[in-house]
């Protein structure tokens, strides 16, 4: 069996979080009240003014 690992992702990967939330929340809404329609259409993540934060 492999050994896995989590790590914090880095700022220059914001762009594949925001996709992954965007796959997530799709999927969930088979779950959810309500439909995909009303969900924002692609979620933003914020960070601190000196674009240090973890997402």
């Amino acid at each position: 069996m492999q050994d896995i690992s989590v790590i914090p992702a880095t700022p220059d990967q914001k762009p594949v979080i925001a996709n992954l939330i965007q796959l997530y929340l799709h999927d969930m809404t088979e779950f959810m009240p309500f439909r995909s329609s009303q969900m924002v259409a692609s979620p933003t993540i914020s960070s601190t003014a000196s674009g240090a934060s973890p997402i």
